[in-house]
């Protein structure tokens, strides 16, 4: 069971057209409009639009790295990184793109070659906040508690609107005895949108571990 799902969520740029300035108006609003379908919980009806929308624009990095985090939510993880790597191929610089490889390593359990992923994405972005609250996770899996703790405070003051960021800050805290910190970063998660915080409740009374 994924406890602590690091979700890439690009909406921003994409609203923007970061990525793709070359395309149309019509075409970038085609592509904002399956971004919304993922980011209200519906992958594979994003996934099966990509597809079609791939066909017609296949350059766009953007779209690529949001079928790789649409794949990945699926469980289709083999798709995920052939999505991933097209995304790579067209734009090396595409972190986004690099960090879903990373998420990849750790559902393998290939934890040190996920943390290289991870720190290749922050040498494009160093302000990346998703990509240290996913070395969070490895460094708890590898029982590097006051390692996690410094990559959660340092993605959290990067990023505090991150539902997925400020779960794993709370996470950190709990494996550092830091519980009343931990206890008000789940309610403020919460309230940003995570909807996981019963598995991290159960992860603080030891019914589940990061492994399950």
């Amino acid at each position: 069971m994924r406890l602590i799902t690091l979700t890439l969520l690009i909406l921003a740029t994409l609203v923007l057209g970061a990525g793709c300035p070359n395309s149309p108006t019509a075409s970038r609003a085609e592509l904002n409009s399956i971004t919304q379908i993922y980011l209200q919980g519906d992958p594979a009806t994003a996934a099966d639009k990509l597809e079609v929308y791939l066909k017609s624009h296949p350059r766009e990095d953007l779209a690529w790295t949001l079928l790789g985090n649409a794949y990945e939510d699926l469980d289709r993880d083999e798709q995920a990184e052939s999505a991933y790597s097209k995304a790579l191929e067209i734009n090396p610089k595409r972190f986004e793109a690099i960090t879903g490889m990373g998420i990849l390593c750790r559902k393998k359990r290939e934890y040190d070659r996920a943390m290289s992923y991870y720190k290749q994405s922050l040498e494009i972005d160093p302000k990346y906040a998703q990509a240290y609250a996913s070395m969070v996770v490895i460094s708890i899996k590898q029982k590097k508690y006051k390692e996690a703790l410094t990559f959660a405070e340092t993605s959290y003051n990067l990023d505090k609107s991150d539902p997925g960021v400020v779960a794993n800050f709370a996470a950190a805290c709990h494996f550092n005895g830091l519980t009343e910190k931990r206890d008000q970063l789940t309610q403020e998660a919460e309230r940003l949108g995570y909807k996981n915080g019963n598995n991290l409740r159960m992860i603080y009374s030891g019914e589940l571990s990061m492994d399950d």
